[in-house]
């Protein structure tokens, strides 16, 4: 029996792809993103190769295995992770990602059994080249700062939103809107200066909704990944209209 029969509030899954330093927080702000509103179970893949040597270990031992709660699940969230570039600059392939095959198979459960699936950053650029083909871009300047989106479409997603909505972004990864439009993927929200915030795609029974930044980011988070660059020895963009 689904969660949802006997409660008012869907079952959401959360996969947290995002490495330890970050892992607690991004929890937080995904929790806090659907407040009331949902139950969101922390959930981890059946078999998970983070869980050797890696430093969320600890984290993701309290987390369900999907297979066990998957029945339960209404909808799946499934964050981003700092996996686009390598520290010489080329792109970070996905095929390199060592938990590639077990995400893939989870977009596939996610998108056949749920209802809702919702993919943040790097796993909508994963979700996108997966389901659809779409090949994603690393970019010669890191996309960063706070911009100004128009919505481009009604739905629910952005119900009640009257002009400009303003989100940060941060990432060297892009696909851009065009290819979505090709692939019948709907622009809900983007921006001149940082192209698509927010897409989805919409059947009788399922919605997947594709986020490009980081609406779910709180004030001091872009600060924390600039002075992180820094420290770091690069050479980063300073997030634009932010500061």
């Amino acid at each position: 029996m689904s969660s949802s029969e006997v409660s008012d509030c869907p079952r959401i899954g959360l996969l947290n792809l995002m490495p330890a330093a970050a892992f607690n927080k991004t929890e937080h702000q995904w929790r806090d993103g659907f407040g009331p509103h949902a139950d969101i179970v922390p959930v981890r893949f059946d078999a998970d190769p983070r869980m050797a040597g890696c430093k969320s270990s600890a984290y993701l031992d309290g987390y369900s295995r999907i297979g066990d709660v998957a029945d339960t699940l209404d909808g799946l969230v499934v964050t981003g992770a700092n996996l686009e570039v390598l520290p010489s600059g080329e792109p970070f392939p996905f095929d390199k990602i060592n938990y590639i095959k077990q995400l893939r198979d989870v977009i596939d459960w996610a998108e056949s059994d749920t209802r809702l699936t919702v993919y943040s950053c790097l796993a909508s650029h994963v979700a996108l080249n997966h389901l659809f083909g779409i090949a994603r871009d690393i970019q010669d300047k890191k996309v960063t700062g706070v911009f100004c989106h128009d919505v481009r479409e009604q739905t629910p997603l952005v119900n009640g939103i009257h002009g400009a909505i303003r989100s940060p972004h941060s990432r060297w990864g892009a696909v851009p809107s065009k290819l979505l439009r090709d692939a019948d993927v709907h622009v809900v929200a983007d921006s001149f200066e940082a192209d698509w915030l927010l897409a989805q795609q919409s059947s009788d029974a399922h919605v997947s909704v594709f986020i490009q930044g980081h609406p779910e980011y709180q004030r001091d988070d872009l600060h924390t990944e600039f002075r992180r660059d820094v420290v770091a020895g690069s050479d980063p963009m300073v997030p634009i209209g932010y500061y």
